[in-house]
């Protein structure tokens, strides 16, 4: 069976190189702009996983995770963190939020899949 993920990402260039390169490797994507417009998604779908930017407008990412480990339907999914912002602080913040990874940006594909993998087998 297909694992779905939800791809959360303020820039649509990211969002379409990350949506691309698993959907090659036979995950359903569903992209979502920014935390705000990736809550009602996560009644309409039933995601294996979230892959959520750090810094969007609306909601950012830690906020998003948030609300994810606070809904009892969905406060087992996997949340990875993929940002440039790799300061302690922010990092610590993701984890105390929930995150299940933190993956460095520029994006790779090999290393996202490896994370991927390790939260979906």
């Amino acid at each position: 069976m297909q694992k779905t993920i939800l791809v959360v990402n303020d820039s649509s260039l990211t969002t379409r190189i990350i949506c691309t390169s698993l959907q090659k490797e036979g995950f359903i994507t569903i992209p979502a702009l920014d935390g705000k417009d990736a809550i009602p998604l996560l009644d309409k779908y039933n995601f294996d996983l979230v892959i959520t930017d750090l810094n969007m407008p609306e909601m950012d990412g830690i906020q998003l995770t948030k609300q994810i480990r606070a809904h009892k339907n969905h406060k087992y999914i996997p949340v990875l963190f993929l940002s440039g912002n790799e300061s302690n602080d922010k990092t610590k913040e993701a984890k105390e939020a929930g995150s299940s990874a933190w993956i460095s940006m520029p994006y790779d594909a090999k290393k996202m899949l490896i994370a991927i993998n390790k939260f979906l087998r």
